[in-house]
């Protein structure tokens, strides 16, 4: 029952949502174009060499990763959405791990990136060049407390690390069909990414025309949606520079229903639970609100 019920309430809300788009195909337009344009010159210049080269890597020497948790640190922090869910369902089929000791250390991982932290975010759209030590703070130090957590928690996986499945005197060369594998992954997986954005941000855009009066609540909607209209939003938005830090901090944590649809298309098959990686977004999410709070109105 419950499960004719979920499928009926997603049928009203699809068939509701492409009957307003008919009607609405200005708006719809304004959204569809701003996704396109993201996904082409941001997401795929910064997000696919990233992954390419990733899963060159992970294809050649997955299997001989002697901790791979270290790798998945090392490339979802520093590449952005999604490629830390990516790294962590190609290395936890390579080298047999538990996907349960994957799930919080990859809901940690899988984060936008530095430089869309700091150009598009900090730099651009809140114009806070002054405050660029604070707000990485902000935004990194819950993040690095969570991953201290989680090496303490299994200190065994970091002491003693894994034995590699093959010999290191056979580890796989580069060759040009793994080449070939890891770029039609990597555009499968950009284009399901610019799939998901286009998506958002129209969605986003007819949050932006309607008539809510109240700012707050217009920016809460957009960046629970898309991190990147919603950010923008709170750029354009007339309430304090002090609120506007905590609200894109607290979006850049959590990264937006986009981005959990994003991982989503990827860890669906891989034994990842959505619904553990929601709940730890949100542990994160409310972790950096408390942290924000305490560095801008505290010290």
């Amino acid at each position: 029952m419950r499960f004719v019920k979920s499928y009926k309430i997603s049928k009203f809300i699809i068939i509701f949502l492409f009957i307003i788009m008919v009607f609405n195909p200005e708006v719809t337009l304004i959204g569809a174009k701003h996704g396109l344009l993201l996904w082409f010159n941001v997401i795929i210049p910064s997000l696919l060499p990233s992954i390419i080269i990733s899963n060159m890597i992970v294809s050649a020497y997955g299997e001989t990763f002697k901790n791979p948790f270290l790798y998945i640190i090392f490339t979802g922090l520093l590449c952005g959405y999604p490629l830390g869910a990516a790294t962590a369902v190609q290395l936890s089929k390579k080298n047999r791990i538990d996907t349960k000791k994957m799930q919080f250390l990859m809901a940690i991982c899988n984060n936008s990136s530095p430089m869309f932290i700091t150009n598009y975010i900090i730099l651009s759209t809140l114009n806070q060049k002054a405050n660029l030590f604070q707000m990485i703070v902000i935004i990194y130090f819950p993040l690095l407390l969570l991953l201290i957590v989680f090496m303490i928690w299994n200190r065994n996986l970091f002491q003693h690390r894994l034995k590699p499945l093959i010999q290191k005197s056979v580890v796989k060369n580069i060759n040009i069909n793994a080449i070939d594998s890891s770029i039609m992954t990597g555009f499968e997986i950009v284009t399901k990414v610019g799939g998901y954005i286009i998506l958002f941000s129209i969605l986003s855009a007819y949050i932006q025309s309607m008539p809510i009066k109240n700012e707050i609540l217009k920016c809460v909607i957009s960046g629970t949606l898309e991190i990147t209209t919603g950010i923008d939003s709170i750029g354009k938005a007339g309430f304090s520079m002090e609120l506007k830090k905590i609200l894109a901090c607290m979006f850049t944590a959590f990264g937006g229903l986009s981005c959990i649809a994003q991982t989503h298309s990827i860890i669906h098959k891989s034994g990842f639970s959505i619904k553990k990686y929601i709940y730890h977004k949100i542990i994160i999410m409310l972790l950096t609100a408390i942290m924000a709070c305490f560095m801008i109105y505290v010290l």
